[in-house]
């Protein structure tokens, strides 16, 4: 028909179409002619050729294709999406990215987005672009703030790349993700870490964070002064390292328990040798660092009881030697052995340890 309407008008002409091989494939080609006339003006008919371009129609349908499918991204993606020039000047923005903002389509079009961009997070997103649009870079991302038309703030993360293609020098893809939650998140972590820090450091009792192997990660004033170690001898150090070797088992099982889930915390009294050769006896509350990036860390409180130990040993010793009390804790009676007075015979007040063991049962 093209061909028919160019002869009847004694046209030029320009067609696609396709043409089948020998082998029985078409192949897409371009027919171009122009009329040939006489030297009286007669019409002699077309001179032309037929060019095969099957080659360039696939790479085409191609780059329609992979527009289509861009687009329909675009448009669906479940985070914001614009297209910018070097200017930020927005080209496209999708629905999600309407949302994050608070504005229409509309709105967008053609809207500079450093207009409603936090005034204290302009020059990072300016930094960013330049060094995309020089070829410094390929792509970057940073965080930044919105201003909202309500007068809100919103936190969001921005994906920045170059769109590929020389038709597209000038054109940004930025994508971008509301992260607002997730920095009121790491805000409140970061108060609560700040929290237990200063209970950490300000505690009266011992505390330390070790790992499943009982490395030491973290370790309080006091744990260092119940040790008698300094912070920096301690941090890294293995724990076990100072245990007394008789209550080492006692203290791998509660772990073993705790890092399997089979229990959420664990008390257990052990010794620790001291660098002086003396030992101090504590007792160990441990429990699991709750948080996933805390799987594999626990915290250990630790008292010094030496006392309280030395208390229980005294009643031991006077009660084998015939002390009694009554269930109120006070003296019923003591025997002197061969008559003598208990504080003879040891040498020392008993009641000023009894005393001592009472107070430490009843703590």
């Amino acid at each position: 028909r093209a061909f028919l309407e160019a002869n009847a008008n004694r046209a030029a002409l320009r067609i696609e179409y396709r043409l089948r091989g020998r082998d029985g494939r078409y192949r897409w080609a371009i027919d171009a002619a122009s009329p040939r006339f006489g030297p009286d003006g007669e019409f002699l008919g077309y001179i032309g050729s037929v060019i095969d371009i099957d080659e360039r129609r696939e790479i085409e349908d191609a780059l329609r294709e992979r527009e289509r499918r861009f687009r329909e991204v675009f448009e669906k993606a479940g985070v914001g999406m614009i297209e910018i020039d070097s200017d930020w000047n927005i080209l496209n923005a999708n629905e999600v990215y309407c949302e994050i903002t608070g504005r229409s389509e509309e709105k967008l079009e053609g809207a500079n987005c450093l207009s409603f961009t936090h005034r204290e997070d302009v020059a990072v997103g300016e930094r960013a672009l330049r060094a995309l649009a020089t070829g410094t870079i390929d792509r970057t991302n940073f965080e930044k703030r919105y201003l909202r038309p309500d007068g809100s703030i919103i936190w969001v993360r921005s994906n920045l790349a170059r769109v590929s293609g020389a038709e597209n020098a000038n054109r940004f893809l930025k994508i971008v993700e509301d992260i607002t939650d997730v920095r009121r998140a790491r805000e409140a972590l970061r108060e609560s870490e700040g929290r237990f820090r200063e209970v950490f450091e300000k505690a009266g009792v011992g505390m330390i964070e070790i790992d499943a192997d009982w490395n030491i990660l973290n370790s309080n004033p006091v744990y260092c002064e119940i040790t008698g170690r300094t912070e920096e001898d301690l941090q890294g150090a293995n724990c076990l390292s100072f245990t007394h070797p008789e209550d080492i088992a006692v203290g791998e099982q509660a772990l073993r328990s705790l890092a399997a889930g089979e229990i959420d915390r664990i008390s257990f009294e052990k010794r620790y040798l001291r660098p002086n050769g003396g030992h101090v006896w504590v007792r160990s509350n441990l429990s699991r660092v709750s948080g996933e990036r805390s799987a594999n860390r626990f915290l250990k409180i630790v008292e010094d009881i030496t006392d309280v130990r030395e208390a229980r040993e005294a009643l031991r010793q006077l009660t084998a030697a015939g002390l009694i009390f009554t269930q109120q804790g006070k003296v019923a009676r003591a025997k002197a052995l061969n008559g003598e007075p208990l504080e003879r015979i040891y040498g020392y007040a008993v009641r000023s340890s009894l005393t001592r063991l009472r107070e430490a049962n009843e703590m």
